[in-house]
């Protein structure tokens, strides 16, 4: 389990800057934490100028089949964007992507990171539906 000491601006779910007290909010190191997954499980190939190739890239697989072979090479992709981002240890995170509809997939992510002596995993889940790649981070 990686001790996580990276703390950061706090954005809301969909990104925006958060103020507290006419400043700029400053995350905890959880909340950072999930930050920085979401956005990269959310981010795909080109959507961030400085380096196009840190992300999970899922919108690879619009129009993919709903089987074991796709859920891999979406598991690959994600753990390669991860490992790019050089933010959490592969080793940290265990990722899970299974069918939930037919035409959709559910990403289960969890984070092993220790924030202090208690702390509790991190568990982020994603909807991935394959006709438009519209991935949507569900409620946690």
């Amino acid at each position: 389990m990686g001790f996580f000491l990276i703390q950061d601006i706090e954005t809301d779910d969909a990104g925006e800057i958060q103020v507290a007290n006419g400043d700029l909010k400053i995350a905890s190191r959880r909340r950072t934490a999930i930050q920085l997954f979401n956005w990269l499980m959310l981010t795909n190939h080109a959507e961030y100028a400085p380096d196009p190739l840190i992300c999970a890239n899922l919108g690879e697989f619009i129009g993919s089949p709903n089987i074991r072979r796709t859920h891999n090479l979406m598991r690959q992709n994600a753990m390669e964007g991860i490992r790019l981002q050089r933010v959490f240890f592969p080793t940290d995170v265990q990722l899970e992507i299974e069918p939930i509809d037919s035409d959709a997939a559910g990403v289960i992510a969890k984070l092993n990171l220790q924030f202090d002596e208690a702390s509790d995993p991190i568990v982020l889940a994603y909807s991935f539906p394959y006709p438009d790649g519209e991935i949507t981070a569900l409620e946690y």
